[in-house]
Order: structure tokens, then sequence, then C-alpha cells
């Protein structure tokens, strides 16, 4: 998010602009027509971006929790721990013994992390890291 401010001043009688510091010198009247009566505008400008997620489950009500959901999907943008943002895809596949990961640099398309193995060999991870 990035926010950007400006500001006009004009005089209110002979309604030619003046330097912006002028309004910040108390009782100085207009340098061309004398009055002290000022107009100032101030814009101010913020910019903001917007990202998003997709997730599903498909559970089976044959399973226990444990064994449940049988397949999940995500993807989206994410900010990584470097501060910079990442589009991240997973899939999380039970019934075809399937873990897929890719990582990429939303800005460069850059491939940063994949993972494709069988969802039974990929151990070590997340939660199930060795304390």
């Amino acid at each position: 998010m990035s926010c950007e401010a400006r500001r006009h001043v004009r005089c209110s009688n002979c309604d030619r602009d003046l330097d912006p510091d002028h309004a910040r010198m108390v009782d100085q009247p207009c340098p061309h027509c004398g009055s002290k009566e000022l107009s100032i505008e101030v814009h101010v400008e913020d910019r903001m971006e917007l990202r998003e997620m997709f997730c599903y489950k498909i559970k089976d009500p044959a399973f226990n929790s444990k064994h449940n959901p049988r397949r999940e999907f995500k993807s989206g943008d994410v900010l990584s721990a470097d501060g910079k943002c990442r589009h991240h895809e997973r899939l999380i596949d039970k019934e075809n013994d399937k873990y897929v990961e890719v990582v990429k640099d939303r800005a460069t398309g850059e491939v940063v992390h994949q993972c494709k193995e069988p969802l039974t060999a990929h151990r070590g991870h997340g939660s199930a890291k060795p304390r």
C-alpha cells in the first residue's frame, strides 16, 4: 500500500498560484495583490493491491476425521517470509497418493519451489518436522 499527498495553494482574491510553503507563514499577504485570504487544496491518493486464495477440500463420510479430507487444493497469492508476493499452488490427494506444490515469484513468473512426489514420501515438512 502506498500513500501520496499533494498541496496546492492559491490566493483567494487574485486566483494566482502561490508557493505551497506560503501557507505556513502566518499573516503573510499575497505577493501579487496583498490579500491574506488563501485557498488550500490537499489531494491525498492511496493505492492498495488485493490478493486472493482459492481453496477446496473433498471429504468422504466413510473415513474418520484423521483420514479426511481426501483431497485438498489451494491456489493463490501469499506473502513469503522475505516480504515478496508469491503465487502458491498445492494439491494433496490421498486417494491417488499424490503431493504437488509449485511456488512462483508473482512479479517474474520464475519457479521458486517445486515438489512433485507421492504423498507417502512427503515427510519431514510443516508440522511433521522433527523437533
